[in-house]
């Protein structure tokens, strides 16, 4: 985790492994940091798609 926040402040960029892709509403990849760091798309798709469109698209 210190990694990760030390090059995103030197290089704006959170490099380690795995890499962490950049988020965009179609693939909604996000970080789950644990023992072993991973990559996870759509991490909780289901409670989102309770909430609905309309309260989780709010802007």
């Amino acid at each position: 985790m210190r990694t990760r926040w030390v090059n995103f402040a030197r290089h704006g960029k959170p490099a380690g492994e795995p890499d962490w892709p950049s988020y965009d509403d179609a693939d909604r990849a996000c970080l789950v940091i644990n023992r072993t760091d991973s990559v996870a798309r759509d991490l909780d798709g289901h409670l989102r798609a309770a909430w609905g469109g309309e309260v989780v698209g709010f802007r």
